[in-house]
């Protein structure tokens, strides 16, 4: 298992994979539904279904997961 941190950067490759963060003391387990320039978007109503960058949010890899996203990267690069 891998953990990543999650920037603006690289957010819009992480779609659909679980994240880890912590939000009133607990660390919470989500996937990601979308992605804009200053969020994510998570089904977590307690924070509007949304978490800033300025958390710090790690994705969650494990290792066909992380083969998958390098793919997915070197491919973006090609277009």
């Amino acid at each position: 298992m891998y953990l990543v941190n999650l920037t603006p950067e690289n957010a819009k490759y992480y779609i659909g994979c679980s994240i880890l963060f912590k939000s009133r003391g607990n660390y919470i387990i989500k996937k990601i539904i979308s992605v804009s320039n200053t969020s994510v978007k998570i089904e977590h109503p307690d924070l509007n279904n949304s978490l800033t960058f300025k958390r710090n949010i790690k994705v969650i890899l494990d290792n066909e997961t992380n083969n998958i996203l390098k793919v997915r990267k070197i491919m973006s690069f090609e277009l």
